[in-house]
């Protein structure tokens, strides 16, 4: 088996441990492996079981240098999590059995940023939101012509009252609302 046949199998290996024992979206397997062909792209797609804290040292100053298709450094939270999402794979890989004696087990440990960047891509992001007020009076401009004025004033009133995302709020099926207690699940 070649090499490059090898972590193509180690790989589908891991994403379907992902995806059966860690139950992760589909979306979530995508961003691991994402990074791992991040890894696999810096190595040349050098065979898995070299990894070592070797490569590591060098792979952080090459992911430092590189730049976005506009010019701009990868931010801090992307490398963050491209780091931990390779830590992860390389812990996983160090505990197979057949790679168990080849993986240094500890080289994943110096998958990591310093706590400076570590602290930053871990900060939540602020977002500007609406007053209370301001969205009053964005529901009482909407002048009620016809039913999709009403839906539009229902639509922003439901958001504001239950805070829901967006996204939650298109999706939400009819059974989730309790007409009678006026409760929405």
């Amino acid at each position: 088996m070649n090499k490059s046949h090898q972590n193509e199998v180690m790989k589908r290996g891991f994403f379907l441990y992902l995806e059966e024992v860690k139950r992760f979206a589909p979306e979530t397997i995508g961003l691991y492996e994402h990074a791992i062909n991040i890894w696999q792209e810096f190595t040349d797609n050098k065979d898995f079981s070299s990894f070592g804290v070797r490569q590591v040292r060098p792979f952080k100053a090459w992911i430092r240098d590189r730049k976005t298709k506009k010019g701009k450094p990868l931010a801090v939270t992307y490398i963050y999590h491209t780091f931990r999402m390779l830590k992860g794979f390389f812990e996983w890989l160090a505990m197979q059995p057949k790679e168990r004696s080849k993986i240094d087990g500890n080289a994943s440990q110096h998958l990591a940023r310093s706590r400076k960047e570590t602290s930053i891509a871990l900060q939540a992001n602020r977002h500007k939101i609406p007053s209370l007020e301001e969205v009053i009076r964005v529901i009482e401009s909407i002048k009620i012509q016809n039913d999709v004025d009403k839906r539009d004033r229902a639509l922003i009133s439901f958001v504001l009252l239950t805070a829901g995302r967006i996204s939650a709020v298109t999706s939400l099926p009819m059974m989730a609302f309790d007409e009678k207690d006026l409760i929405v699940y």
